[in-house]
């Protein structure tokens, strides 16, 4: 309930900010309160006639007869732009544009008809040629960069606005001065539209605009001027295009005339002296009543918010703050954090949890009971045990147990050996508890068959012995040092395993122990049987080994009596091996 009011309170709160804030209330009348810093720059390039520069100059006259009036007057200053003669080592980047003398930003502007002060500076404007006609060629940044050099530098902090006054056509600097935007280049159409200008202007225009004084810039188009330009209409297009898009602050603040700018001047002049500040209004002068007032209507293609943010997301919390959505708490407070709910979640009251933290609505809710421990203390800290019985917080759940876990059983189920219903079960037949049997003694018959072991082994290195001496025979026999490699490394081979399988039969063999079920029978047969396997195949081998001394030529009489007697001695002897053996070490 209380977040659905807060969501209503939202709601209605919106409604009358959407109400007040775009209310077409005349706020003040035209042109009497203009705290502001206005620069104006005027084009005198080569393609302004003389006749086009009076143009300019009657405009201004305009401008400082509209805010003579004025009960709190603009600072206003006025500057020119023109290149002087473009060569390799000045390509219009120094003195392309100035504040004339005596033009600095002042709210004192002069006597019109003794021409004195910005009137005089006016009156003396004339362009470079003798007849009185512009000069030179045209580089926005320049004049975009002095105007904001001298809202930096000689303003106050307050609003600040340009207004730039061209053909729209800039053509210095350019990227390779005297470079490519000039007259005679084969492209005809780079003289009136050089990119690497337009380039900088738009970004000093847009630097002026982000900056800390937050520049406004007015753009008037001179196209078609009285004077003419060298430019095809195609060009004078693309101007109209660049000036409006690019270097105005926005579309609105784009103006084109030519032969009267005072109509132009005197829009925008009432534009400044009715801005309140506030992007999502159109500033007009009502002229329909006298005296003309200001109106600030909202712009309907503009969806703002509470700050007055186009595109903005922040809205109004429940008493009239402004924040971001995300910032307005559970209560409708922006950046509440939730401070104003209470420990049950409603906006705006005390807390309600009862002393067992139960709150209204909620079941038991003021029923002490509910949260009383084993000794009857509502949210006390005594617990049951295991056991059942009433302890305190700290004390351990089976303190009530004993060594076998039987609540209050004094431990009667151990036994001797003190384990829990172990009937003696750890006592050794020595009936020692977890004892090894060695108190009682354990008495085994033993028999040491290290010598066997050896003998074994030695008939095993006289089998590789006879193979490598059948295959020197045989190497001798035919003049082949290297043959029959393969015999060799395999009757090695299988020396290496039967030495192995020797040595893993304990020396000494144990049987008939007193405590035989302490013991373990361990059985010799399968290393036996590898063994036997393996010196069949070196008498394999070296039978192999005498066939082929004997398809030689050579006798082998006595090799074959040698292989024989070694398998025979071997058979008998591994005989005498006992095939178990009793193991009562563990």
């Amino acid at each position: 309930l209380a977040i659905l009011l807060t969501a209503v309170a939202v709601f209605f709160s919106q409604s009358l900010f959407l109400q007040s804030a775009y209310a077409q209330v005349p706020v003040q009348e035209c042109g009497v309160d203009v705290d502001a810093d206005i620069v104006v720059m005027l084009d005198v390039t080569g393609s302004q006639s003389a006749a086009d520069i009076q143009i300019e100059k009657d405009a201004m006259v305009a401008l400082l007869d509209f805010f003579s009036a004025a009960t709190i007057k603009p600072r206003i200053a006025i500057g020119s732009f023109n290149c002087p003669p473009t060569t390799v080592a000045n390509p219009c980047t120094t003195g392309a544009a100035r504040i004339l003398p005596g033009g600095s930003l002042t709210n004192s502007y002069g006597d019109k008809v003794a021409k004195t002060g910005l009137y005089g500076v006016i009156d003396a404007l004339v362009g470079e040629l003798p007849n009185g006609d512009g000069r030179g060629r045209t580089n926005l940044e320049a004049a975009i960069n002095v105007a904001q050099a001298e809202l930096a530098t000689s303003g106050l902090p307050e609003d600040d606005y340009l207004i730039l006054v061209t053909d729209g056509i800039p053509n210095r600097p350019d990227d390779a001065p005297p470079g490519s935007c000039v007259s005679g280049n084969p492209d005809p159409f780079t003289t009136c539209n050089c990119l690497p200008a337009r380039t900088v202007s738009s970004a000093a225009a847009t630097a002026a605009e982000t900056s800390l004084i937050g520049t406004t810039i007015f753009t008037i188009g001179y196209i078609g001027n009285a004077g003419g330009s060298s430019c095809n209409a195609n060009d004078e297009m693309v101007a109209a295009n660049f000036l409006q898009n690019e270097i105005a602050s926005d579309p609105s603040r784009y103006f084109e005339g030519n032969a009267d700018l005072s109509g132009i001047f005197e829009q925008i002049m009432r534009d400044i002296s009715c801005d309140d500040n506030n992007p999502c209004t159109l500033d007009n002068c009502d002229e329909q009543q006298q005296p003309f007032l200001c109106v600030n209507d909202p712009i309907s293609a503009l969806q703002c918010d509470c700050e007055n943010t186009p595109n903005g997301t922040k809205i109004l919390d429940s008493f009239g703050a402004c924040c971001e959505p995300a910032d307005i708490d559970d209560c409708g407070v922006c950046n509440g954090n939730n401070a104003d709910l209470n420990d049950c979640g409603v906006c705006f009251v005390a807390n309600q949890k009862d002393t067992c933290g139960a709150c209204p609505g909620e079941p038991n809710y003021g029923d002490t009971t509910a949260c009383e421990d084993c000794n009857g203390v509502p949210n006390g800290t005594s617990k049951l045990d295991d056991c059942g019985v009433c302890v305190s917080a700290n004390q351990p759940d089976d303190a009530n147990r004993d060594d076998c876990g039987v609540c209050f059983g004094n431990n009667a189920d151990k036994d001797d050996c003190g384990v829990c219903s172990g009937s003696n079960s750890a006592q050794d037949l020595c009936g020692v508890c977890f004892g090894d049997n060695s108190l009682c003694g354990n008495v085994c018959e033993e028999t040491v068959i290290a010598d066997t072991l050896f003998a074994l082994d030695g008939l095993g290195r006289k089998a590789l012995l006879n193979v490598r001496r059948l295959v020197k025979d045989i190497r001798r026999a035919t003049g082949k040092k290297r043959s029959n490699r393969s015999a060799i490394a395999e009757a090695a081979q299988l020396y290496q395993t039967n030495w192995q399988l020797t040595w893993s039969i304990p020396t000494i063999i144990k049987s008939d122990c007193s405590l035989e079920s302490l013991c373990v029978t361990v059985s010799n047969t399968e290393p036996l049987n590898q063994y036997e396997l393996n010196h069949q195949r070196l008498t394999q081998i070296a039978n192999q080994l005498i066939k082929k001394l004997k398809r030689l030529g050579v006798r082998t009489k006595r090799a074959k009596k040698r292989t024989e007697k070694i398998a025979a001695e071997d058979d008998a002897l591994i005989l005498t091996v006992p095939t178990t053996s009793q193991d009562c070490s563990s």
